[in-house]
């Protein structure tokens, strides 16, 4: 058994109810979850459900499922007995699979991975560029005859259009616009915005989307949540499969995700928040919205608590980093 620290004994207490707990870099947040999880099975207090843990990468998902597991294993019960950790896509996937048929598309849909999603964006990317190379060549302020900088401006817009593209896709379909409203907003912009541009090139990527029947994993999560809105046969039955819910990275929470599990916890009203507003890291390359996490810890219905520094060297590395960061911004 281990010993928890200030802060981390007051999360552990937990028992039900509404909890964010901000938590900075080497809080030890994963221990602290896995440790109040196994808890609350060996009380019995997740029955008749399991508890669900939603975090971010794969790795965090075996990282979770090991933790845990050692801690029900000491505690003398099953290393499985009583949870869930899932990604949000394998989460929208579970929920979609309880009505498999509200998917189909066609009969050969297909789910895409986001490498061949990238190519596929990369794709339609220099096909945009290449009918539309006088508008963005024009936003180069560096004379054509300038051998030294003008290749790499060139080299620099390119990725940077192609990286805004890939991410205003997944901003699109965070906002689940319809295709009428991509539209009036089309009609609105003028050629040289940048929006205008991202709007463009999401009508083409949906189009073939649509036209080969294949999914995206933004499509799952989108599709997930319209499942839980529509269906209340659904909804209830997920809402009875899992007592307690726990997010983890929460400041990497976007619009979708913060819906889905603020439908499957309604029920019973227990849900645990865990992030650090300040270190955001999937915002650049998802819709990730930090203020989501910061306004649930605002919530008078929701009770607080931090967790901090797991040791001094930990707390003088990250100094260390933070100050490294800043240099070099500056």
């Amino acid at each position: 058994m281990i010993n928890l620290r200030p802060g981390q004994r007051e999360v552990a207490e937990y028992r039900g109810g509404l909890l964010a707990v901000p938590a900075v870099p080497g809080a030890g947040k994963t221990t602290v979850l896995a440790h109040l999880a196994a808890d609350l099975i060996q009380e019995g207090l997740h029955k008749p459900g399991r508890i669900l843990i939603v975090t971010v990468m794969n790795t965090a998902v075996s990282n979770f499922s090991k933790r845990i597991g050692d801690f029900l294993e000491e505690r003398g019960l099953s290393r499985t007995a009583g949870y869930e950790v899932k990604t949000l896509h394998s989460l929208a996937m579970s929920i979609l699979k309880e009505r498999p048929e509200f998917l189909m598309i066609n009969q050969n849909f297909q789910v895409i991975d986001e490498s061949f999603q990238r190519s596929l964006i990369d794709y339609f990317t220099r096909e945009w560029m290449a009918e539309h190379k006088e508008l963005w060549e024009s936003q180069i302020k560096i004379a054509k005859g300038n051998n030294t900088w003008y290749p790499k401006a060139l080299a620099g817009w390119e990725k940077g259009i192609r990286d805004m593209f890939f991410t205003s896709i997944k901003h699109i379909k965070a906002a689940r616009l319809t295709a009428d409203e991509l539209e009036s907003y089309l009609e609105k912009l003028e050629d040289s915005s940048y929006l205008k541009w991202c709007l463009e090139l999401y009508k083409a990527y949906d189009r073939e989307l649509g036209r080969n029947g294949w999914l995206d994993f933004d499509d799952l999560i989108v599709q997930a949540l319209r499942l839980l809105e529509e269906d209340p046969g659904v909804r209830e039955r997920l809402q009875d499969r899992w007592t307690f819910y726990f997010e983890d990275e929460a400041q990497d929470s976007n619009p979708l995700q913060e819906e889905i599990l603020k439908i499957l916890s309604s029920k019973s009203g227990n849900l645990v928040r865990v992030g650090d507003s300040n270190q955001a890291i999937m915002g650049t390359f998802t819709a990730a919205e930090p203020e989501i996490f910061r306004s649930f810890c605002r919530r008078q219905d929701v009770e607080i608590k931090s967790i901090n520094y797991s040791s001094r060297s930990t707390r003088q590395i990250i100094d260390l980093a933070n100050h490294l960061v800043d240099w070099v911004r500056s």
